[in-house]
Protein backbone atom coordinates (compact mmCIF):
# COMPACT_ATOMS: atom_id res chain seq x y z
CA UNK A 1 0.00 0.00 0.00
CA UNK A 2 0.94 3.51 -1.32
CA UNK A 3 1.04 6.38 1.07
CA UNK A 4 0.63 9.74 -0.23
CA UNK A 5 3.62 11.82 0.80
CA UNK A 6 1.89 15.82 1.18
CA UNK A 7 5.07 18.13 -0.59
CA UNK A 8 4.73 21.77 -0.06
CA UNK A 9 6.32 24.94 -1.86
CA UNK A 10 8.19 27.70 0.22
CA UNK A 11 5.01 30.13 0.78
CA UNK A 12 2.77 26.98 1.84
CA UNK A 13 4.79 26.34 4.42
CA UNK A 14 5.59 29.47 5.39
CA UNK A 15 1.68 29.88 5.88
CA UNK A 16 1.90 26.47 7.88
CA UNK A 17 4.25 27.54 9.84
CA UNK A 18 2.59 31.16 10.34
CA UNK A 19 6.15 32.43 9.55
CA UNK A 20 7.46 35.17 7.38
CA UNK A 21 9.03 33.30 3.70
CA UNK A 22 11.94 34.87 4.55
CA UNK A 23 12.48 33.29 8.24
CA UNK A 24 12.00 30.36 5.84
CA UNK A 25 15.35 31.22 3.43
CA UNK A 26 16.95 31.84 7.15
CA UNK A 27 15.83 28.67 8.42
CA UNK A 28 17.89 26.74 5.26
CA UNK A 29 21.01 29.05 5.64
CA UNK A 30 21.46 28.55 9.49
CA UNK A 31 19.75 25.46 10.12
CA UNK A 32 19.09 21.72 9.56
CA UNK A 33 15.11 21.95 8.08
CA UNK A 34 14.30 18.93 5.81
CA UNK A 35 14.01 20.55 2.64
CA UNK A 36 14.93 19.18 -1.11
CA UNK A 37 15.46 21.61 -4.25
CA UNK A 38 13.06 20.81 -7.91
CA UNK A 39 15.05 22.88 -9.84
CA UNK A 40 15.54 25.62 -8.84
CA UNK A 41 12.79 26.22 -6.05
CA UNK A 42 12.85 24.46 -2.40
CA UNK A 43 10.28 22.05 -1.21
CA UNK A 44 9.21 20.45 1.84
CA UNK A 45 7.78 16.79 2.68
CA UNK A 46 5.55 18.22 6.07
CA UNK A 47 5.99 14.82 7.51
CA UNK A 48 9.89 15.52 7.93
CA UNK A 49 9.12 18.94 8.90
CA UNK A 50 6.86 17.99 11.43
CA UNK A 51 9.33 14.96 12.87
CA UNK A 52 11.96 17.95 12.56
CA UNK A 53 9.33 20.23 14.74
CA UNK A 54 9.07 17.91 17.29
CA UNK A 55 12.66 17.11 17.59
CA UNK A 56 13.04 21.04 18.41
CA UNK A 57 10.42 20.87 20.43
CA UNK A 58 11.72 18.19 22.98
CA UNK A 59 15.70 19.38 22.63
CA UNK A 60 13.87 23.26 24.24
CA UNK A 61 12.64 21.05 27.33
CA UNK A 62 14.08 20.93 30.73
CA UNK A 63 13.23 18.49 32.93
CA UNK A 64 11.74 19.86 36.03
CA UNK A 65 13.27 21.24 38.79
CA UNK A 66 11.31 19.92 41.97
CA UNK A 67 10.28 23.15 44.45
CA UNK A 68 12.22 23.36 47.07
CA UNK A 69 11.60 26.04 49.83
CA UNK A 70 14.34 28.70 49.13
CA UNK A 71 14.16 27.86 45.51
CA UNK A 72 12.99 30.51 43.45
CA UNK A 73 8.97 29.95 45.25
CA UNK A 74 7.35 32.89 44.92
CA UNK A 75 5.22 34.68 48.44
CA UNK A 76 2.27 33.27 46.52
CA UNK A 77 3.51 29.20 46.38
CA UNK A 78 3.61 29.82 50.62
CA UNK A 79 1.24 28.71 52.90
CA UNK A 80 -1.72 31.09 54.56
CA UNK A 81 -0.18 29.82 57.41
CA UNK A 82 3.79 30.48 56.83
CA UNK A 83 2.95 33.79 55.59
CA UNK A 84 1.00 34.91 59.01
CA UNK A 85 4.09 33.30 61.34
CA UNK A 86 6.54 35.35 58.98
CA UNK A 87 4.58 38.65 59.78
CA UNK A 88 6.59 40.68 62.02
CA UNK A 89 5.55 43.60 64.62
CA UNK A 90 5.94 47.03 63.75
CA UNK A 91 6.21 49.65 66.27
CA UNK A 92 4.96 52.69 65.19
CA UNK A 93 6.12 55.48 66.91
CA UNK A 94 4.47 59.31 66.43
Amino acid sequence: MHTMVKIVTMSELAEYLKVHPSTIYRLLKYSDIPAFKLGSDWRFNLDSINEWLLKLETAHRKPAEPIRPGNGRKRADRSPASAIESIQPVDFKL
